[in-house]
C-alpha cells in the first residue's frame, strides 16, 4: 500500500477485499475435498491441492492488506481534528460518538415518555369527583431540544465525514 489513497478509496478497497475473500472461500470449499471416485477439478490431485493453497494464501494476503488499510484509516481519523456543534475532537472520536453514544443518548430521551402511566391509567376506574390525569415528570420541551441537538450534530457530522473521506489522504503506517 504505497500509492496515495483517500479514506473513501481505502474503505471501498476494504469492502472489495472482503467480497474477494468471500468469493474465494466458496472456491476453497469446492476444491478442498473430493471423493476418491471423482476426477480432480484440475488436471491432477496435485494441481487441485496447489490451487487450494494459492486461494488460501490469497485470502491471507487480502486479510493482511485489509488490516493495513484499516490501521491507516484509523490513524488518519485520529489525526484529523474537526469541530462540530462546538465539540472539537478527532474524527475517530466523533465517529465513536456517532456509533455508540448518540444512540445511548437518544435512548434516554426516548425513555422520557408517559407510556407507563398511560398503561396504568387504562386500568383505573374513572371518577367524576376526582379525575385522574397523567402528569409528566420531565420537561418535554427540554427533551425535544436535546434530541434536536443530537440530530443536528449527527447531520453536521455526516456532512463533514463525506467531505473528509473524499479529500483526506491516508496517513501511511
Amino acid at each position: 500500500m504505497s500509492e496515495k489513497m483517500t479514506i473513501i478509496e481505502a474503505l471501498k478497497k476494504i469492502k472489495n477485499l472482503e467480497k474477494k475473500i468471500t468469493r474465494q472461500n466458496g472456491e476453497i470449499t469446492a476444491y478442498a475435498s473430493k471423493l476418491s471416485s471423482e476426477k480432480p477439478s484440475f488436471e491432477s490431485d496435485a494441481m487441485q491441492k496447489k490451487k487450494v493453497e494459492e486461494l488460501c494464501q490469497s485470502n491471507l494476503d487480502c486479510i493482511k492488506e485489509m488490516l493495513q488499510l484499516k490501521q491507516s484509516v484509523e490513524r488518519t481519523n485520529l489525526g484529523t481534528i474537526l469541530t462540530i456543534s462546538g465539540h472539537t475532537a478527532s474524527l475517530s472520536e466523533h465517529l465513536h460518538l456517532k456509533r455508540k453514544f448518540a444512540s445511548l443518548q437518544l435512548g434516554v430521551f426516548k425513555a422520557l415518555n408517559t407510556t407507563a402511566a398511560d398503561m396504568r391509567m387504562q386500568r383505573v376506574a374513572p371518577s367524576k369527583d376526582n379525575p385522574i390525569v397523567v402528569e409528566r415528570m420531565f420537561d418535554e420541551a427540554k427533551r425535544n431540544d436535546f434530541q434536536k441537538k443530537i440530530f443536528d450534530y449527527l447531520g453536521a457530522l455526516d456532512e463533514q465525514i463525506e467531505v473528509i473521506n473524499a479529500t483526506t489522504y491516508l496517513i501511511q503506517l
